[in-house]
């Protein structure tokens, strides 16, 4: 009998026959764990998902996009409104944090794209900071061309269209905690 445990998941157990192995057989199998939901009675916006930073568990509220032009780190009016809207939801919800991951596209070298995603993701910081966010309440990070979309890759022949996939922040309103949902209730809002 094999007993399965993992915190925030339900245990489950598998019964696998070993009367007919030898010595160093070996033996696969599959043991499917099943997320543990609490249900909350509160207007508290349901969570998209949950995530694990520094061994604490994050529940992702909403994720937003934001684009940028090539080579471009200015907030455009597409991206502020969409930062404005999850300005809105952190007062609403003063336990809500932000994390801001930018990427860019492949072109330029490696550094120059590391440094360039960590420029985007520091105005959109100091953006939410600038419209009264207390700055502990927002973590970012620049991921450069480490996390591609698609393969346009170094070398790679790609369309403009393709290139712009992968030039993008990701916002992500989270909040500490154990995973929580409401029944029937779930909105995710893609920008």
């Amino acid at each position: 009998m094999i007993k399965v445990t993992k915190e925030y998941y339900f245990e489950n157990e598998k019964s696998v026959g070993t009367s007919t192995l030898r010595p160093n057989d070996e033996v696969f199998s599959e043991i499917f764990l099943e997320h543990k939901i609490e249900e909350i009675s509160d207007n508290y916006p349901a969570p998209k998902s949950i995530e694990e930073e520094d061994g604490v568990a994050l529940q992702v509220v909403e994720l937003e996009y934001i684009n940028y032009n090539l080579d471009r780190t200015d907030i455009n009016p597409d991206a502020a409104a969409t930062l404005d809207k999850l300005i809105a939801l952190m007062k609403e919800f003063p336990d809500l944090e932000i994390r801001i991951e930018s990427h860019t596209d492949s072109r330029g070298s490696d550094e120059y794209n590391m440094l360039l995603s960590k420029k985007r993701a520091r105005a959109a910081f100091d953006y939410v900071v600038l419209k009264g966010i207390d700055p502990s309440r927002l973590m970012y990070k620049g991921y450069g061309e480490t996390r591609l979309l698609n393969n346009c890759t170094n070398g790679v022949d790609c369309t403009e269209e393709q290139h712009e996939v992968n030039r993008r922040s990701i916002v992500k309103v989270v909040r500490k905690g154990t995973y929580k949902e409401k029944r029937d209730q779930k909105s995710i809002y893609y920008f």
